[in-house]
């Protein structure tokens, strides 16, 4: 319209838009919340802002929506989280509710403990059992057992993997695949 600023300060994008590095207005595309007018853009719920360029914003919807309350790019993980999408929790941290991570507390390393200690008991009990044994019949019970067990570990991964999948399981199931959680290795 003809009027003119007295600095370049006084040059702002508009809503919808935010200013790139060389001076020009940049859509802020579908999944982010830029207010202009010199405001930093934002993701949107569910949305992890990546990268913002002169070129556009990078962002990865996040699988949970709750891991990604929205906000600056680095600070729209919720709490304890980071990565690609909100996917991680920061070292020393397990999955929380609400999408947050926690902090790992001393009832998180019992259930491992136990799994170890009742892991070493049944080794010992196989031990002795096969010591007891005829030897010709020996090595078809190790080569059983052995297979027996690595097919229930096999299962164990695959139920924790199933439980990380965002179903919302009825009970009692719900309850039973919160316990899987721990045999994902993750």
């Amino acid at each position: 319209d003809g009027t003119g600023f007295q600095s370049v300060d006084s040059c702002m994008c508009p809503a919808g838009t935010y200013m790139s590095s060389d001076g020009h207005c940049v859509d802020c595309g579908h999944y982010g919340d830029c207010q202009g007018f010199g405001a930093e853009p934002r993701s949107l719920l569910g949305y992890n802002l990546h990268s913002v360029s002169d070129t556009g914003l990078s962002f990865f919807a996040c699988s949970v929506v709750d891991r990604c309350p929205g906000g600056f790019v680095g600070e729209d993980c919720a709490y304890g989280r980071t990565g690609i999408a909100c996917a991680e929790c920061l070292p020393e941290m397990v999955p929380g509710s609400n999408g947050e991570c926690k902090p790992c507390g001393r009832s998180d390393q019992a259930p491992f403990g136990i799994a170890v200690a009742g892991f070493a008991i049944f080794l010992s009990l196989v031990y002795f059992g096969m010591t007891k044994q005829d030897q010709a019949r020996q090595s078809f019970t190790v080569v059983l057992l052995t297979t027996m067990f690595s097919q229930f570990v096999s299962l164990l991964q695959l139920m924790g993997v199933l439980s990380r999948l965002s179903v919302e399981w009825t009970e009692p199931v719900k309850t039973i695949m919160r316990y899987f959680v721990i045999f994902s290795l993750d």
